[in-house]
């Protein structure tokens, strides 16, 4: 069984009908929680994300809050001193560094990049210089990241929905699925015009 079909199977990827903050329904929820309660799969995606993390060439990894536990086995692997948002001051930076250092920013989800802009701008005031993005899944529906700073990621979202739905969906879940990603793709070329 390939590691996006061992994801599904625990339910890091659910289909069904969620609501959104903004009132809308989506056909599946991504829950990267899940994640550290399973160590063997923990290790595996920490695995495939590594190569990538250390192409980046930076001195530092930052994981969006979401993302920390992911964050911390990458970092021991990767052997990159790991810094992070405090969880009770979004304010505060913990960890060792010195004054603009090169950082990794680490993203489950990447969407429209507004939340990892916002982060990025918060610790450059702390003397973090976030110059690359490593996303576990690129939405690929236009994310706005600041000028300078470049995006890798592990799999392009449609793609794991594809391999995830063919594990524990159905041809109508998946078809939903795929209607609602291809709605995204044109809702952000029609922002792009």
């Amino acid at each position: 069984m390939s590691l996006i079909a061992h994801l599904a199977h625990i339910g890091v990827v659910q289909f069904g009908q969620f609501a959104t903050p903004k009132g809308s329904f989506v056909p599946f929820r991504l829950d990267w929680r899940l994640l550290p309660s399973y160590p063997p799969l923990l290790a595996a995606l920490t695995a495939e994300l590594l190569p990538l993390a250390k192409q980046a060439s930076m001195s530092h990894l930052l994981p969006m809050p979401a993302a920390l536990p992911l964050g911390t086995a990458l970092s021991l692997q990767a052997e990159m001193p790991l810094v992070f948002v405090a969880p009770d001051d979004p304010e505060h930076v913990e960890g060792a560094y010195d004054y603009n250092v090169p950082t990794l920013l680490l993203t489950d989800n990447l969407t429209d990049g507004a939340a990892e802009s916002a982060l990025i701008r918060r610790v450059r005031r702390h003397g973090l210089h976030v110059e690359a993005v490593l996303a576990v899944l690129d939405w690929q529906i236009g994310a706005l990241l600041p000028e300078g700073v470049t995006l890798c990621a592990w799999q392009p979202l449609e793609a794991f929905i594809t391999a995830s739905a063919a594990v524990n969906g159905t041809p109508a879940i998946h078809a939903a699925a795929q209607a609602w990603i291809a709605e995204q793709h044109r809702a952000a070329l029609a922002r792009e015009d």
